[in-house]
């Protein structure tokens, strides 16, 4: 018997596929979230597509009852560490990657997915581990050379958190408290748990 045509091969794969597992949703659980373009490709072009992302996951973050303790934006990614009330993190996510997927495309005129498959979310599991995500997330764009120090990067709530720029509403300040309930001294301790891992992300 002949070998089947390249796409009768493709197909015969697609019949075999298992559904994809359902994702596990605990009230009350904290999710250190991450959601890459197709691809690997862009899917911030500009200042305006990174102040509508912000926008719009305020809006989602407040109807959902979202606890946002971080958030960064890099070039073809964003994190975000999400703390969900109600059992709707796969709710909030698709809300949140399909207008932005579809206003994405509309402006650069672009077919087909923004991201790549769905999102990726790790459970958090303990207090340490919220703070090495947060840390981690805050030292991406210093890995990815985009800046030196993560204050010179606009698009992350590192800025807030250390009282440089103004705190978005929906951004939380618990991890801030688990530094200190006195607010100035929080951030500099935040600041310098930062910094501590700061030449390495060099």
């Amino acid at each position: 018997m002949r070998r089947p045509p390249f796409w009768r091969q493709r197909a015969a794969a697609t019949v075999v596929r298992m559904p994809r597992p359902l994702r596990i949703q605990t009230p009350g659980a904290i999710y250190h979230i991450t959601t890459r373009g197709n691809r690997r490709e862009p899917i911030f072009l500009s200042g305006e597509e990174h102040y509508f992302h912000l926008w719009w996951l305020n809006r989602v973050a407040l109807e959902e009852e979202w606890e946002v303790y971080s958030y960064v934006h890099l070039t073809n990614h964003f994190h975000l560490l999400v703390r969900t009330p109600k059992p709707n993190l796969s709710h909030g996510m698709r809300r949140l990657n399909g207008l932005y997927g579809q206003v994405f495309n509309i402006r650069h005129g672009h077919l087909g997915h923004v991201f790549q498959g769905r999102f990726h979310s790790k459970l958090v599991e303990s207090e340490a581990h919220l703070l090495e995500c947060a840390r981690y997330d805050d030292l991406n764009p210093v890995r990815a050379g985009l800046c030196n120090h993560p204050i010179e990067w606009r698009w992350s709530s590192f800025r807030a958190l250390i009282g440089v720029a103004p705190k978005p509403d929906f951004l939380s300040l618990g991890i801030l408290r688990l530094f200190s309930s006195d607010i100035e001294r929080a951030r500099r301790q935040y600041l310098e748990f930062v910094e501590a891992r700061l030449e390495q992300a060099a």
